[in-house]
């Protein structure tokens, strides 16, 4: 039993670090490539949340590439690995936020933004009764300076 407490344990340590380099790995080149180098083992069979990481680190990768056919194989790559995450355990809301993230972040000529609407959806519909109150605050902090939620949206998101 103890053996499990702390094997869970690490497993949520484990999951705030990824997802804090994830923030950092938007401004810092070092954070995506230790981001992509600690999720190299992890795919849509074995651990769909951090796969969705992963893939999410190769897209964000391509933004600091200078080369555009880098930058593009770098997104498309990423967007092949999220979207198998996603279809291998699609009530995953830490997914469905991360793909939201990206789409909302990337140029609209990549046509990558056909599930904004169902995420902004299925996270409305699911943070205010969130157990994960790590994963909660990320997703409202990343939402407090997004364009992308009215005001009647923040305050749902909010539980007011």
């Amino acid at each position: 039993m103890l053996l499990s407490y702390s094997t869970t344990n690490s497993d949520e340590i484990s999951i705030i670090n990824i997802r804090e380099l994830f923030i950092k790995s938007v401004k810092e080149e070092t954070s995506c490539k230790k981001l992509i180098d600690l999720l190299a083992n992890h795919n849509e069979t074995n651990n769909q949340t951090l796969a969705g990481y992963k893939a999410c680190a190769s897209i964000i990768m391509g933004s600091h590439a200078f080369n555009p056919m880098t930058k593009y194989a770098y997104f498309k790559e990423g967007k092949i690995l999220l979207e198998k995450a996603i279809k291998s355990d699609k009530q995953n809301i830490e997914l469905c936020f991360l793909r939201f993230t990206i789409q909302a972040n990337i140029p609209q000529l990549l046509g990558y933004n056909q599930e904004m609407v169902n995420d902004k959806r299925m996270l409305l519909a699911s943070v205010p009764t969130m157990k994960d109150l790590h994963l909660k605050k990320m997703i409202i902090s990343y939402f407090q300076k997004s364009t992308h939620l009215s005001f009647t949206e923040k305050k749902i998101l909010y539980g007011k």
